[in-house]
Formats: structure tokens, C-alpha cells, sequence
């Protein structure tokens, strides 16, 4: 669950700690929190399994500078986590690549917009080369963040969890969301229930071991298809462009 908190003083419980852990045995006290102008996004967290450890190894890959920052968190009841990040708004230029991809073979096809679509850049094939490069670079990051001395893996770095904004000529900043899944390598486990439409990688399972190997493979994967169908795309439009002036 998430919403979008605008700008207004909230008062929210600051998780205390600072040690790693998102067991409720912290205490808490209460700060005053004015959300910038875009806004803030609150999200609830479930912990499905033993050992799924997202809201921690967010909070890791935020600061290697790969993730949402996290402005504060707490426990919300059960099994339930809160936490308050910023929020990477399509106004600043932020979107999921999967979207950027959409609006990539739209824009190909010269199909309508929605006026979000039209003030974001337009992804272009040599553009696609250069969010993979950068994506896998973010990935690295990621997977370099230890969480109590061990290695993390995301569990789901499909294009849809993972953002991107245009920082100048063919530059793009990468940031990772949606760490429901996310762990230890080796020691947390996938849910219960696993999408049978995605092409996930060979071992995951369900409750399997995460493993940082499969966070590469369906993120390369996914960039590779994509970057391969936009370039037969942009090749069939330039035959087609072709055959229009030689008919005309």
C-alpha cells in the first residue's frame, strides 16, 4: 500500500535504532515531518516470510545512492512496516524504464500521448544502451550494500521496479524501488506466490533463495529484449519511411 503525502506538517513516530533491524523492540518518539514540494510517498509493508528484510535493505541501497531516501520509518502493528521516502515524481523526469519503453515504441509508432508521456524524454536506441550500462552499474551498487556484514539481493528487478530520469546527453540516473522481496543473499526467500507470467530466471522458486544472480540475469534479460525490439522497430520505420519517398 502507498500514497503520496503533499506539503503539510505531519507528525509521524520516528523509528528508533540504527542497528539494522526492523523488529518492533525499538522505541519511538515524535517529530514534526514538512514534505517537500512533490511531495513525500508513505508505504505500508507486509513481511510475507521468515527473513525478507526490504524495508532494511532499502534503506542500504538508498544510501549507496540506488534507492528512494528514506526519511524515517516505523512499525505499524502485526506484521506490518511504514515507511516515509521521497518521492521520484514524473514531474521531475522520474519514471519506471518499463514506461519509458512504452512511450519509446509509441512515439516510434507516433501513437497519442497522455500529457505526462509528452514532457518526458524520448528514449532513444543509442539512449537504451546507456540505461542499461547505467542500470547494471546501479545494480552493482546495490549488491554491494551489505546488510549486518552480508550481501542483499532485490528479488524483483523487473523494468517495472526500476526508475529512471535523463541527467543530460544520453546520461541517465538509476534508482531501484520496490524492495517487498528483498534480502539477504542465500538466506531470504522468495514468497509464496510467484508470478507465472514473468520469465523469471532458472532457481527462483518459491521461498527459494534469493540470489544477486538472479537480480542481474532479469534485469539484462529485460533491458536486452528491449533494447533488441526497439532497434528492429526503428529499422522496419526506416524501411517504411523509404518506400514512402520512393513512392512518392
Amino acid at each position: 500500500l502507498v500514497c503520496i503525502v503533499r506539503p503539510q506538517t505531519q507528525t509521524a513516530a520516528a523509528g528508533g535504532g540504527g542497528n539494522g533491524s526492523s523488529s518492533g523492540n525499538s522505541s519511538s518518539s515524535s517529530v514534526q515531518l514538512q514534505p517537500p514540494e512533490e511531495g513525500w510517498v508513505v508505504k505500508l509493508w507486509q513481511v510475507h516470510e521468515p527473513g525478507q528484510r526490504g524495508l532494511d535493505v532499502h534503506r542500504e541501497w538508498a544510501a549507496a545512492g540506488v534507492a528512494p531516501r528514506m526519511v524515517t520509518h516505523m512499525d505499524a502493528g502485526g506484521s506490518w512496516q511504514a515507511s516515509v521516502m521521497e518521492h521520484l515524481a514524473p514531474t521531475q523526469g522520474w519514471a519506471p524504464l518499463r514506461y519509458y519503453a512504452q512511450l519509446s515504441v509509441e512515439r516510434l509508432r507516433q501513437q497519442h500521448l497522455d500529457p505526462t508521456a509528452a514532457k518526458l524524454p524520448c528514449p532513444t536506441a543509442l539512449d537504451w544502451q546507456e540505461i542499461q550500462l547505467a542500470a547494471e552499474r546501479a545494480l552493482a551498487k546495490g549488491h554491494a550494500a551489505l546488510l549486518e556484514g552480508q550481501p542483499t539481493a532485490h528479488g524483483d528487478a523487473r523494468l517495472i521496479n526500476v526508475l529512471g530520469k535523463q541527467q543530460g546527453d544520453h546520461n541517465w540516473a538509476i534508482r531501484f524501488v520496490d524492495f517487498d522481496w528483498s534480502g539477504i543473499e542465500g538466506t531470504s526467500r522468495y514468497p509464496a506466490t510467484i508470478s507465472a507470467h514473468v520469465a523469471w530466471p532458472a532457481g527462483v522458486r518459491t521461498r527459494g533463495p534469493l540470489r544477486q544472480e538472479h537480480d542481474k540475469q532479469l534485469l539484462q534479460a529485460e533491458l536486452t529484449w528491449l533494447v533488441a525490439d526497439l532497434e528492429a522497430q526503428a529499422k522496419a520505420e526506416d524501411v517504411q519511411a523509404g518506400k514512402k519517398v520512393r513512392t512518392a
